[in-house]
């Protein structure tokens, strides 16, 4: 076996990781209200489910946040495959403090989490790694993953993390103080995680309105958008396929040298719930494979492939896929004039084939597609995202407006200059990236 275990932190973490478990269970034909099989499992079912002594099926998940609410509703929900030891909450509100999530408040749930974590990493035969939900913006999706992932680290240094980081819009920002923990957070990324996809809010919303027909999106909507994405990115750890490859392999070939470890998701087709599908409008294999790469409403991340250089890509295809038309639409790709790629790794594509049957959200605004495309890219157009994160983060430091909420739960002035000079020399990396392939190309 190649475990993985999920660690989904804070309320939006917590939130967005049920999502995603009630999509998996459809995808594994488990009944997430019993934990019950509906049908025949196979081996690779046991990398993301456990199997109880009474043959019911149990997500390798952990579920906390420093606020009681989110956790308690999740425990009294219908989903009934998680163990109650794996949802952990405390009785604190860090404030949208990362200081407070990563200090008095996240050390009072801190030893439960890693007990828990031993307990599950210790049912596992071969663990392959983690993957995590958080987001940036609050002080537990922030500073606890910060403090959680600091102590994980030194025993699990070689195996894989592999984290989806949700970035708020500017219009649905709850506090003011949210530009210092998205800077910490990416920090935080910086140091402990191996790959970190970015999903902005902002883009979510856009896809909802542009692509599924939903004007006013709720944070349902969006979180529904993220659990397919990371459904499809997993598909290859989760299912036996064509092409297949362990999140270790994926990771490998996304992320090039250590720095440069920020991704981006984009997926296609998505089509609104009311969509009614005829067979002559069905779009083929290389026009759902470009609008990964051109089209901005089905990209997960606020910026544009386009003004950007990719460095590597991993697709992977699900549904009524054939392999002659994967690679007709990888060729196409790889010769087209407006999609630029860094010259130094001409081979930057990793595929994988996964022909099993897509699953769909009951109630949710994504239609049923027969097929799909998820692409996780490595782009310098990232660095468009890092722009605004420091930006932000300028106009706030600037008047050192709040610095002293961050003090009193214990953090150093010094920390907030740090990590600011971390995330710059990142984005630098991806700049001169960029510009190294510009300037070669002059030449």
């Amino acid at each position: 076996m190649r475990e993985i275990i999920s660690i989904h932190i804070g309320q939006a973490g917590s939130q967005i990781g049920n999502t995603c478990w009630d999509l998996l269970c459809l995808e594994h034909g488990i009944d997430s209200s019993t934990g019950a099989k509906i049908h025949n499992h196979s081996a690779a079912d046991k990398y993301f489910f456990s199997e109880s002594m009474d043959g019911t099926m149990r997500a390798r998940a952990l579920f906390v946040d420093l606020d009681s609410e989110i956790i308690d509703k999740i425990r009294s929900g219908n989903n009934n495959i998680y163990d109650g030891e794996s949802l952990i909450s405390g009785n604190e509100n860090t404030a949208n403090n990362f200081a407070k999530g990563r200090g008095v408040g996240g050390n009072l749930v801190l030893e439960n989490c890693l007990e828990r974590i031993e307990k599950m990493v210790e049912e596992c035969d071969a663990l392959q790694g983690f993957l995590i939900t958080s987001s940036l913006n609050g002080g537990t999706g922030s500073g606890f993953r910060d403090l959680l992932m600091e102590r994980l680290a030194p025993g699990f240094e070689k195996k894989c993390k592999l984290s989806f980081d949700i970035l708020a819009s500017p219009s649905s920002v709850s506090s003011c103080v949210e530009s210092y923990n998205v800077l910490f957070g990416m920090n935080s990324i910086r140091e402990y995680s191996d790959a970190s996809v970015i999903v902005e809010n902002e883009a979510l919303i856009d896809i909802c309105k542009n692509k599924l027909n939903v004007e006013h999106p709720k944070m349902t909507d969006l979180n529904e958008i993220i659990a397919n994405a990371i459904s499809s990115a997993t598909i290859s750890v989760r299912r036996e396929g064509s092409l297949n490859s362990s999140i270790s392999e994926i990771m490998t070939n996304l992320v090039p040298y250590p720095p440069v470890k920020y991704l981006i998701n984009s997926m296609s087709p998505l089509y609104p719930k009311e969509f009614v599908f005829c067979s002559y409008e069905k779009p083929t294999i290389t026009e759902l494979t470009e609008s990964c790469f051109m089209d901005k409403y089905s990209v997960m991340t606020n910026c544009n492939l386009m003004d950007g250089k990719f460095m590597v890509c991993t697709v992977q295809y699900r549904g009524d896929i054939c392999i002659r038309h994967v690679s007709s639409a990888i060729a196409k790709i790889k010769t087209s004039r407006e999609i630029k790629f860094v010259d130094w790794c001409p081979a930057g594509f990793k595929c994988g084939i996964h022909d099993g049957p897509l699953s769909n959200i009951p109630g949710g605004n994504i239609c049923y597609r027969d097929r799909d495309v998820n692409m996780l890219s490595n782009s310098t157009s990232i660095s468009q995202t890092f722009s605004r994160i420091e930006k932000n983060f300028d106009e706030l430091y600037s008047e050192r407006s709040f610095v002293h909420r961050y003090l009193e739960e214990g953090a150093e002035e010094i920390e907030f200059t740090q990590c600011r000079e971390e995330i710059r020399s990142v984005q630098n990396d991806y700049i001169e990236i960029s510009e190294e392939t510009d300037y070669e190309e002059e030449v």
